[in-house]
């Protein structure tokens, strides 16, 4: 009873307040008295934003990955190596298992930068043709979603297949499916 009791003088409250306008600020009666646990509605802060780190135009994203792609291509690689030793030769449980994170986190990073440079890769040859279609005089097309995630798995696979990888691949995903199967199926015999 004392929720709803809490939760009617609440409604109440928020009924009490008055507005001429909707975009005017609310405004409560001056003829009732305020009570001594004041809530004051706070104004909505405007972020300040710092131009430096903010991309400034569109091709941005792009120009920062090529000035920095060094990080990825030399110095990654190398710390990876050097994370690697040193875990190997670490006898300390818990050290060792900072450092494990430490190069989880590093084969992440330059996983998430290998699929980044293919999606790029993707799009240049998607826009080449486009343009090529355009010269051609033929109507402008624009790739759905859908459509760039079957282009990237058709360019995963082929790249699956030149390395040698594909039946390991294959392998997996059929184990997968199979335990994803095997989750939809009755838990054994239901006698009732």
């Amino acid at each position: 009873e004392q929720a709803k009791a809490a939760a009617k003088a609440a409604k109440q409250q928020e009924a009490s307040f008055k507005r001429a306008n909707k975009h005017r600020p609310k405004e409560m009666s001056s003829k009732r008295p305020v009570s001594r646990a004041r809530e004051v509605v706070a104004p909505v802060r405007k972020e300040g934003k710092d131009p430096r780190f903010e991309p400034s135009r569109p091709g941005e994203k792009e120009a920062a990955a090529r000035r920095y792609a060094f990080l990825y291509d030399s110095v990654m690689p190398s710390e990876r190596a050097v994370l690697r030793t040193a875990m190997k030769a670490e006898r300390n449980p818990q050290t060792k298992a900072a450092l494990s994170l430490q190069l989880q986190r590093l084969d992440s990073r330059l996983q998430q930068e290998r699929t980044r440079r293919q999606r790029s890769e993707l799009d240049h040859t998607v826009k080449a043709k486009q343009k090529e279609a355009a010269a051609a005089g033929k109507a402008p097309f624009f790739l759905k979603k859908s459509d760039k995630r079957k282009l990237e798995l058709v360019a995963k696979f082929e790249a699956l297949q030149s390395s040698g990888k594909l039946d390991r691949f294959m392998e997996k995903r059929r184990k997968h499916n199979a335990s994803k199967d095997h989750r939809h199926l009755p838990d054994g015999r239901n006698d009732a």
